[in-house]
């Protein structure tokens, strides 16, 4: 049975017997938080997390004020303590204080970085008040966030721009075992490409032929999946596409895909599943354990569209990417590889490109992000420490048609999106790249599965603004693209998906034997997922892009047509996409067409982006036909 989970907007009508606690969070420095927040209770102990963040390098003090205010309609007597996870010096002044019917109080909470913190280390600082009879039970939870930070530099990953020969560009790729130093003088034990962790990223041009070689030095079977580009199913790299140990795999296709930020990750799938669920010996080689331990890397694809656009394109200068992991190191180092009691793999240190609590250097001006949410399970609220404004110019698989200005950016694993921050006024000053996870509450992750990073803020790199360069971007155009929308009035066929927990689709776990959808090539369809779950998934569906028609749609009743209600997504939902949110409860609509590759031997995947769903069951196949054929294919149809 589903968790039912109470939301305080939902409860308007129980207030006059709840005690309400306003809090608004101020952080020092340069940073200013202005965020207010109710906590309702009713005879139980209970609390919304918010969090402020700070970075400092070891023996240096952070100090976090918040503000209380009683509007319970009685005094309130208040005891006060802080407890930090990683157990830094933490204090908090006053430990008692009274705050009399509408008035208010300020508390700080003092934490010390040790000295000798290896950087990256993110302590949570976590202070809680906590009521006296004969006021009606409450406690008040607040956590804090402080990374121990040095100046190592934020790695970019070299630029791989190929080799042209006879009319093919060909890359090169090595899956092999390394050693990786995140922590100073550790080594830890990890997979990557061309190196030993991450991977180079990949430049490639559309109207280009491509042949991408993978050879496969690990001790185990591999594939490698090209998410996000458009390409024959056969050479899709998902689990058909097996890259035995000691041998290279060969695909070679014309890239159509327009400009955007794709990515390459493996797709094995040596799991076994029964009537109860996945089985795996421990030896079978599976997508999230290899991502985990390093597997991934970035493709920025150029057309002559976006050339002509004046946007940042100086690679390593003024567009940088940034993939964000969060990773769980046992105490000699290596990554704690196991999933947790709800078969997640999550961390509690945050890496980008390989780089824990990184600084990089960028000029005061226009500068651009490709973001890449490379993690397991973890979700992301992005945004700048100075709450600046910055542009998202592309989501998942192209150009958006015009910049949308954003402060906060959710982000869930899989997902690609382009920003432009304009830096011209910060020279001199250091800007963080936060995560704003604690603004969320358990609006997206519910707190069954939510730990205390999925409740806090907390810096993922800094930024040190130097002087501009010679050609300065000062200002991007405000038409980037020409998307035609999709009407639902073309669609000839639907397709239904139904999310479940244990990790399922449509009531069924992942059989690599079953075809569970054909489609026909150029016809468009209605892809309508429903979250029957208490948890959010991010679907994705290989080959052509889709469009986001409605979201929060009533669900669909089996056997009854499908109702064309819901939402218009927000704009920066609006471009071209291969993976999307789905919340608890809701239906999201989808509409694309089945696009210039049939094959009736090779499928394509859907799956959630969850990578321990997808190995667990959550992923699905469907075979693309050409019209007015019937195929007898190698792999057997339900």
């Amino acid at each position: 049975m589903p968790l039912k989970r109470l939301h305080p907007l939902s409860i308007t009508h129980w207030r006059s017997l709840f005690w309400m606690i306003a809090i608004i969070g101020i952080a020092l420095g340069t940073w200013q938080f202005n965020r207010t927040f109710v906590v309702q209770a009713v005879g139980t102990t209970t609390g919304f997390d918010k969090s402020l963040m700070d970075a400092g390098a070891p023996t240096t003090q952070r100090n976090y004020v918040h503000v209380l205010s009683n509007v319970s309609g009685i005094n309130q007597q208040f005891n006060l303590a802080a407890t930090s996870s990683k157990g830094f010096t933490v204090s908090v002044s006053p430990t008692s204080i009274t705050i009399p019917n509408g008035s208010s109080a300020s508390i700080t909470l003092s934490v010390t970085i040790p000295n000798g913190t290896d950087p990256g280390i993110l302590d949570v600082e976590t202070l809680t008040a906590t009521n006296t009879p004969p006021a009606v039970p409450l406690s008040v939870k607040i956590m804090d966030t402080t990374l121990a930070s040095t100046n190592t530099a934020l790695n970019i990953p070299t630029a791989q721009m190929g080799t042209l020969a006879n009319g093919v560009r060909s890359y090169s790729l090595t899956a092999a075992q390394g050693t990786t130093q995140f922590w100073p003088g550790v080594s830890t034990p990890t997979y990557g490409y061309n190196g030993s962790y991450l991977a180079p990223t990949l430049v490639i041009t559309t109207g280009e032929t491509i042949q991408l070689n993978v050879t496969n030095n690990l001790t185990e079977t591999t594939t490698t999946h090209w998410h996000g580009l458009h390409l024959p199913p056969s050479m899709d790299g998902g689990p058909h596409q097996e890259i035995a140990v000691g041998t290279t795999w060969s695909p070679q296709f014309k890239v159509i895909n327009e400009a955007s930020t794709v990515w390459f990750h493996p797709h094995p799938h040596e799991v076994t599943h029964g009537p109860s669920g996945p089985t795996n010996s421990g030896t079978g080689a599976t997508t999230g354990i290899q991502v985990y331990r390093g597997m991934a890397g970035m493709i920025i694809i150029r057309d002559a569209d976006s050339n002509a656009l004046r946007l940042p394109r100086y690679y390593g200068i003024d567009e940088f990417p940034v993939v964000i992991q969060d990773r769980q190191f046992n105490s000699d180092g290596s990554l704690h590889i196991a999933a947790n009691s709800t078969g997640q793999r999550k961390g509690d240190a945050f890496i980008v490109n390989g780089t824990l609590a990184g600084h990089l250097q960028v000029p005061a001006q226009m500068v651009r992000f490709h973001v890449l949410n490379g993690s397991n399970f973890r979700f992301y609220n992005v945004g700048f420490s100075d709450n600046r404004s910055f542009s998202q110019i592309a989501s998942d698989d192209g150009l958006l048609n015009s910049p949308v200005s954003r402060t906060r950016m959710i982000i869930a694993p899989g997902e690609r999106m382009e920003i432009v921050v304009d830096l011209s006024d910060a020279q001199e000053q250091t800007v963080h790249f936060t995560n704003y996870s604690g603004e969320l509450g358990d609006s997206l992750i519910p707190d069954y599965t939510a730990d205390a990073y999925d409740r806090s803020n907390s810096v993922l790199f800094s930024m040190n603004v130097t002087a501009p360069t010679s050609d300065p971007v000062t200002s991007i155009p405000a038409t980037l693209n020409s998307i035609t929308r999709i009407d639902r009035s073309q669609a000839t066929v639907e397709n239904r998906l139904t999310l479940m927990i244990p990790p399922s689709i449509n009531g069924k776990f992942f059989e690599m034997e079953t075809i569970n959808i054909t489609s026909t090539l150029d016809t468009t369809e209605i892809w309508s997922v429903f979250n029957q779950s208490d948890e959010p998934h991010p679907i994705h569906i290989h080959g052509s892009p889709f469009q986001i028609l409605a979201r929060a749609a009533p669900p669909f009743v089996s056997g009854q047509p499908l109702p064309s209600g819901g939402t218009l997504p927000p704009d920066y939902e609006q471009g071209w996409k291969d993976t999307v949110i789905v919340h608890p409860g809701e239906r999201v609509d989808l509409i694309k067409v089945a696009s210039d590759y049939a094959d009736p031997d090779s499928p394509f995947m859907y799956h959630c982006h969850l990578l321990e769903h997808e190995d667990d069951g959550m992923m699905g196949q469907y075979l693309v036909q050409e019209p007015f054929k019937s195929y007898e294919p190698l792999i057997i149809k339900p």
